[in-house]
């Protein structure tokens, strides 16, 4: 994009009065905001508009950093900047192939949630494999959960090649943040959460699932007793002959939350 001069002048003034403003640590004062509104190319231009601009011409003529912070503004100012918002991601897009960790998650993020652009798991999860390769934690737990989403379908449809190499993906992932000391621990239940889930879903069932939700649930973790209620409730509200092959674990649940509510 060509910058006009008067565009030239504008830009460095009222870049020069944000960065100020963020070392005063408070907003740009409004009239000194307003006093650099020029008259002709921006005539009309909304506050937003002129905003996007302003961060637009930096993202073009800035570091990776600029063009992911281009992406959140537009996309935080849903949806009055929605025309906007193809650039933004174009932009994004830039950030990530230059292996921008955040760009890279982003990214990723919205293709396995199909936020803004469409669903797609495999660009996801190529995505979020580039952020959690340099260290991104939640990158490598949505990875886990892109991964097990398509082992779910896979499974439904009966493929089961794709299925089990997706069954793999999302026990390694996971597994590796259970490990893994760096990782927060919140994020690490949540990931052996996850993994117990995908455990207890395989057929034949693998006992470690049931193994993983109880360890939480002495932690403390209150969406694993969540979910160990929820099993509960399916046990007692269908034919006890179809969880013969694991009343242990029925009657081992069964205890523990009695012991979680005496009272009862």
């Amino acid at each position: 994009m060509r910058i006009s001069l008067v565009w030239q002048v504008v830009l460095r003034r009222f870049t020069a009065i944000v960065a100020l403003s963020a070392i005063a640590g408070c907003s740009p004062p409004e009239d000194m905001v307003a006093a650099e509104q020029p008259e002709g190319e921006i005539l009309g231009l909304s506050r937003l508009e002129f905003e996007y601009r302003v961060r637009e011409a930096a993202a073009e003529q800035g570091t990776s950093d600029d063009k992911v912070q281009l992406f959140l503004f537009v996309h935080g100012e849903r949806p009055k900047l929605d025309a906007y918002l193809p650039s933004a991601i174009d932009s994004l897009r830039d950030a990530a192939a230059d292996s921008h960790v955040d760009a890279s998650y982003l990214l990723g993020h919205m293709y396995v949630v199909g936020d803004v652009i469409e669903k797609d798991l495999d660009k996801g999860i190529a995505w979020l494999t580039q952020a959690a390769e340099s260290g991104h934690h939640h990158a490598a737990y949505l990875a886990g959960s892109a991964y097990g989403e398509i082992y779910t379908e896979s499974k439904e449809a009966g493929r089961a090649g794709e299925a089990g190499t997706a069954f793999r993906q999302a026990e390694a992932l996971w597994s590796k943040m259970i490990r893994d000391r760096s990782v927060p621990d919140e994020l690490s239940f949540r990931a052996q959460r996850r993994l117990a889930l995908l455990y207890i879903e395989k057929d034949p069932v693998d006992v470690r699932g049931w193994d993983f939700l109880f360890e939480l649930a002495v932690q403390g973790y209150e969406p694993a007793v969540a979910t160990l209620r929820r099993y509960q409730a399916v046990f007692e509200t269908n034919d006890a002959s179809q969880f013969e092959e694991i009343a242990p674990t029925v009657r081992r649940l069964d205890e523990f939350l009695l012991s979680l509510d005496p009272q009862e």
